[in-house]
């Protein structure tokens, strides 16, 4: 419907409603008269008394109600056209419901379209104008509403942020300029410096070499000084100025490879390398300076890293010689036991490369977060005190790490305050070409079955890593019982337990026992030790001994094939021909046949000395380290005869002398009538030189006695004279004289500190055991010469003659015949209690003992 015709509709309304109306209340006026006119009309009816007048009542009624009929007719007329009037009135309301409904509608459109949309998308653009880079912009638009807040405040930061850049703009300028002129300067000082590096780098290079001409000189006077006859005073200020100049060397070698980096000139070699060898070399050379100051020095070598590496093996000593010997240093003088390890793992490995990493770890000072950031920093050390207190220039770390850099790896190091440091150098390696002419042996362990026993701080997991990799059949246990219960459950045959006890001697007695019950087991046995010897030592012919520190892999299997009888025997180097191999019996096969021996000696030196001279003349013996030891093993009654020292700890040679007698007699009584127990062979092993001592060894119950040291041919005719069977041994081409007699007195007038041949006279011509007793004597010796200052220093007397007497047999063994005469006179001071004469001998023991070390330092 148009509006036009709403609009005339409209206008019609109010006549057409007011004349429905009218008419209505017309027509029912008319109904409504009709109604009275009706009811009189029959009242009327109701009253007339005749028939005719009732009749004509009636007519008129229903006259009167035909009426009624037709206006009731026309009053429905009337309600129907009062209804559409009102029909036309809805209609009206509806129509104007919706015209003011668009009314609203296009207010409201437009009030927000011209109050929100409007500002809104313009101010929408202005930001995207604002964001593109334009400055100085701004919308005028007025209002007290949020859009009108909106507005002021981007008005506000577009010209708040036009006077920021114009002030950046303006400092950028100055800046650039600033830099520009910096930069020329940074440039010509570039330069500057770079010469002035050069330049230093030359000159220390050139100093270095050139002060090195002069100290060879110097290190080679101070040597030749040394083995001049020169006082006690002027041994010692020597031996001072000669560790001083070496001290001074190392100094001048570490600045002429730092300027040599710096300059790069420092070339790097690629050649075929043994990184175990590299390894144990520095262990060897540290031995020394570990054993002085007390520090276990403990290795391992993966045994999966190749055995040849392209590389360059000076280099990588350099490196690791220096984290060791830096390791060694700051980890001693503490509380508790130092301890370093150096060990050497794979971490990668392709058919081409290897990946290595060298773990050198100590339990010193260490250090926190701040000294580990600057500690690789040239001429850098943790501290001032550092310096004072451990020496050195803070170049070492320094060239360690620019030389493990330029192998193509790196150093790293973690450390915390008091608990120690680990410095790890990981470093990549090339394979080295594989020599098809070389054929790699069988490994004499390989099928055995081993037990390898130890506690979380044993070396036991290492151990048994080694034999792993060499193919034997290897089971670990962690203590006694396990040992027990292993030794119980294995079949009859060939094992070898390895046993680290962390310092502990384990019980092998009662382990032999547990074996002994099994038929047809032959358990043997290693036991690691806490000590710096390099080869092992065969104690019985079921027993071996190897020192934990400075462990070669190599020396632990050869031990470990030592002890199961595999071990492979040494070629004919001409000295020794193949008559002079005597067999070897097992340590079973001694017991049976009554030609076991046992051996009471606490010397170290010496203990290895007599087994080596069991050894060649084809005897099996044990070994106990003190009188009630050897007293205890005697009661096992195995053993034919017993060799004892005289002068041991708890129970010297001759309470065990007469304590076992004692018990032999008691063991005769009771059986009365009866041959009675056999009577032992004691044999007295003696260094006095003190007349009478013979005729005391016999009233102590011994049957004879040997002089230290023990000649070989001495040996074997004791040995002939007391076993009733002896398998004929070697004879040394100086034959011994037919009876024994006590050593006499060394010639003084000999030069050399060492005499060799008195070694050689006891253990034969091998050159390799006589370097490895002489190594081990050093190793004893510097221990007991630390003891024995020690008690000198303390007005220890007593303790200072027992420490000498020690020293003096193992002196005697191995040819130092002076320092032992010098040992002998300390030993009747301190019997004597006589101080004063300690101090007094002190000194020209000193002289002794460096004069014996600078003979073995050059054989």
């Amino acid at each position: 419907m148009h509006y036009a015709q709403v609009e005339r509709e409209i206008t019609r309304l109010p006549p057409l409603m007011r004349s429905a109306g009218d008419r209505l209340e017309e027509h029912l006026q008319h109904v409504v008269q009709t109604w009275q006119r009706q009811h009189i009309a029959l009242e009327q009816v109701l009253a007339e008394p005749d028939m005719e007048g009732r009749l004509a009542a009636q007519r008129e009624v229903a006259t009167a109600a035909a009426m009624i009929l037709v206006e009731t007719d026309h009053v429905v007329d009337a309600l129907e056209e009062a209804v559409h009037t009102a029909n036309l009135r809805a209609d009206f309301f509806t129509y104007l419901a919706q015209v003011l409904g668009i009314l609203i509608m296009l207010w409201l459109f437009y009030y927000v379209r011209s109050r929100i949309t409007v500002p809104v998308l313009a101010l929408a653009d202005l930001t995207r104008r604002f964001a593109a880079g334009e400055r100085g912009i701004r919308m005028d638009f007025h209002s007290h509403d949020e859009i009108g807040e909106l507005v002021s405040a981007f008005n506000y930061t577009s010209a708040h942020t036009a006077e920021l850049i114009d002030k950046f703009d303006r400092l950028n300028a100055e800046l650039e300029g600033k830099v520009l002129a910096r930069t020329d300067e940074l440039a010509h000082a570039w330069l500057e410096a770079e010469q002035a590096s050069r330049a230093k780098s030359a000159f220390l290079a050139t100093m270095s070499h050139e002060i090195r001409t002069p100290m060879n000189g110097v290190i080679g006077m101070i040597e030749m000084l040394q083995q001049s006859s020169l006082n006690g005073r002027q041994l010692e200020m020597l031996n001072i100025a000669h560790y001083s100049a070496f001290a001074l060397l190392a100094i001048i070698d570490d600045i002429l490879d730092f300027s040599k980096i710096e300059a790069g000139n420092f070339q790097i070699n690629n050649l075929p390398m043994s990184v175990a060898d590299v390894v144990e070399g520095i262990s060897e050379t540290l031995s020394s300076l570990a054993m002085r100051n007390g520090t276990e020095l403990i290795l391992f070598t993966d045994p999966g890293i190749p055995s040849q590496v392209m590389g360059d093996a000076g280099r990588l000593r350099q490196i690791l010689l220096n984290l060791v010997n830096n390791a060694i240093k700051f980890s001693s003088g503490q509380q508790r036991q130092s301890r370093v390890s150096m060990r050497t793992l794979l971490a990668e490995s392709t058919p081409e490369r290897v990946t290595l990493e060298f773990h050198v770890a100590d339990n010193g000072i260490g250090m926190g977060e701040k000294t580990q950031e600057r500690l690789f920093e040239p001429f850098m050390q943790a501290d001032d005190s550092t310096t004072r207190s451990f020496g050195g220039t803070g170049l070492g770390l320094a060239i360690s790490r620019q030389l493990a850099r330029m192998m193509g790896g790196d150093i790293t190091l973690h450390s915390m305050p008091g608990k120690g440091s680990t410095f790890n150098v990981r470093i990549p390696f090339k394979r080295a070409p594989m020599n098809p002419e070389t054929h790699e042996e069988s490994s004499p362990v390989r099928g055995l079955a081993c037990l390898v026993a130890g506690g979380p701080e044993s070396l036991a997991d290492d151990l048994a890593a080694y034999l792993v990799h060499e193919d034997a059949m290897v089971e670990r246990a962690a203590d006694l019982a396990a040992i027990r219960q292993w030794i119980i459950g294995r079949p009859a045959g060939l094992c070898v337990v390895i046993i680290d006890g962390a310092g502990i001697n384990p019980p092998l007695d009662e382990l032999r026992a547990a074996a002994r019950a099994r038929p047809g087991m032959d358990a043997r046995f290693v036991t690691i030790e806490r000590g710096g010897r390099r080869q092992f030592r065969p104690l019985a012919a079921d027993l071996v001994v190897l020192d934990a520190e400075m462990m070669h892999r190599r020396a632990f299997l050869e031990a470990v094939a030592h002890a199961a009888g595999r071990a492979k025997q040494p070629e004919a180097d001409g000295k020794r021909s193949a008559a002079t191999v005597i067999p070897q019996l097992s340590r079973e096969e001694a017991r049976c046949t009554g030609r076991l021996i046992l051996v009471a000696e606490d010397n170290e030196i010496n203990q290895k000395v007599i087994l080596q001279q069991f050894l060649l003349l084809g005897q099996v013996a044990d070994i106990a380290s003190n009188g009630r030891e050897a007293l205890k093993r005697w009661q096992s009654g195995d053993y034919a005869i017993l060799f004892t020292d005289l002068f041991m700890p708890e129970m010297d040679g001759y309470g065990l002398a007469a304590a076992i007698r004692t018990a032999e007699n008691a063991a005769n009584e009771t059986r009365a009538g009866t041959a009675g127990r056999h009577r032992i062979p004691i044999i007295a092993i003696t260094a006095s030189v003190l007349k009478g001592e013979a005729a005391r060894c016999r009233a102590a119950g011994m049957n004879d006695y040997l002089s230290k040291p023990v000649q070989l041919a001495a040996l074997k005719t004791m040995l002939e004279k007391w076993l009733p069977v002896v398998i004929p041994g070697p004879i040394p081409a100086e034959t011994a004289p037919a009876e024994t007699a006590l050593l006499a007195p060394p010639d003084m007038g000999a030069t050399a500190p060492v005499d060799v041949n008195v070694l050689k006279a006891l253990v034969g011509d091998d050159e390799a055991m006589i370097r490895e007793f002489l190594h081990d004597f050093r190793i004893s010796a510097a221990r007991t010469a630390v003891e024995l200052r020690a008690a000198c220093a303390a007005g220890q007397a007593m303790a200072a003659g027992a420490l000498a007497h020690k020293l003096k047999s193992s002196s005697r063994s191995v040819g130092a015949l002076a320092l032992g005469e010098l040992c002998a006179e300390m030993e009747q001071a301190g019997k004597a209690g006589d101080s004063a004469t300690l101090a007094i001998l002190l000194p020209g023991f000193e002289h002794e003992l460096a004069s014996v070390d600078r003979y073995l330092d050059g054989h």
